[in-house]
């Protein structure tokens, strides 16, 4: 299959790709008088609620991704919540080109998604969050509890317990070793290694590689979505600066582990939406530690494992994702009554 030029020629009906994307289709939202590349899924009906409580669903993707991450839940997360869903290319990431060199930074992510609710006309959503996107989601909801009204974490990259153990330390995965290691050296050798990366290597060994980290092996990935990640890995060697704000919101995420950790922290606390957790049994991203963590300190918090899934629950087990979502949903509301 050929690649596919995600900015100029993507499909109005991503139905066109595929027949479990009917529906999604391609937008742009002006944030803070800057272009910001969107998908976009209505429920079947607009008048018809299904199982939500009127709350739009807003969804995050993670380091490395881009709202097409999301593209195999969104049709059905639309039409049980009976909610218009959006999925966002983060400044930096997908089509959404940073409108300046630090604009990927996390700090100043964490800033954007505020504004980006704003610009959808949204005072309150649910919002999903994967991976990086778990952290921003996670900020969000704690500095603004108005704005969430339900928050579902997929795997997110909050700081682990510090400082680690050698049990933790000998659970490193070397795969994540060697991805990251450049950038607890410095800044430039982080940047380095990853222009060198997509400079050398075709756009299918990227997405390998990328693959190779984040599925748990016995969930193959459906080949439309590889044929997607391999073309967002084609557009990135044609785009620099989506190399750079990579190596950037790489090295801030680190960073925020070490130097931001108790603001962050702190931050969760504060959360005052009801939190769904979940998270693979075979995350080489995230460990269980994480998870743990989160869970001491938000005993609130429902978490669910799930057995032999990895880093990206919504790409590997769509329909289980959407059922439990739904359960979930369903469980707050009969709370309410």
């Amino acid at each position: 299959m050929g690649t596919l030029d995600l900015v100029a020629d993507a499909p109005t009906d991503w139905g066109e790709r595929d027949d479990r994307w009917a529906g999604v289709r391609s937008d742009t939202v002006v944030v803070s008088g800057h272009p910001v590349s969107v998908l976009r899924a209505d429920p079947p009906t607009s008048g018809d609620l299904g199982d939500g409580d009127g709350l739009p669903i807003l969804l995050v993707h993670g380091l490395a991704g881009a709202a097409t991450n999301w593209l195999e839940v969104m049709g059905p997360l639309a039409a049980r919540a009976g909610r218009p869903v959006v999925a966002v290319d983060l400044p930096g990431f997908g089509n959404t080109e940073p409108p300046g060199p630090r604009a990927a930074r996390i700090r100043v992510q964490e800033r954007f998604l505020p504004h980006l609710l704003d610009a959808l006309g949204w005072e309150q959503a649910e919002v999903h969050g994967n991976s990086m996107g778990g952290l921003l989601t996670a900020m969000l909801a704690g500095t603004t509890p108005e704005r969430v009204g339900r928050l579902v974490l997929v795997s997110p990259a909050l700081p682990p317990p510090w400082p680690p153990d050698r049990e933790a330390l000998r659970a490193l995965d070397r795969g994540v070793l060697a991805r990251f290691a450049p950038f607890l050296l410095s800044w430039r050798l982080g940047r380095a290694a990853v222009r060198r990366l997509y400079a050398t290597a075709t756009p299918e060994d990227v997405f390998a590689g990328t693959e190779g980290l984040v599925l748990g092996t016995n969930q193959p990935m459906r080949e439309a979505m590889r044929a997607i990640g391999i073309e967002q890995a084609t557009a990135s060697q044609q785009r620099p600066w989506r190399v750079d704000s990579l190596a950037r919101a790489t090295n801030t995420l680190l960073g925020t582990y070490v130097t931001d950790r108790n603001r962050v922290r702190d931050t969760v606390a504060a959360i005052t939406a009801p939190i769904l957790v979940l998270w693979g049994t075979e995350d080489r991203l995230v460990g269980t530690r994480v998870i743990d963590d989160l869970l001491a300190a938000r005993t609130d918090a429902t978490r669910i494992d799930l057995p032999d899934v990895g880093h990206v629950a919504m790409i590997e087990v769509p329909d289980t994702y959407c059922e439990l979502v739904a359960d979930w949903r369903e469980g707050l509301d009969g709370q309410a009554d």
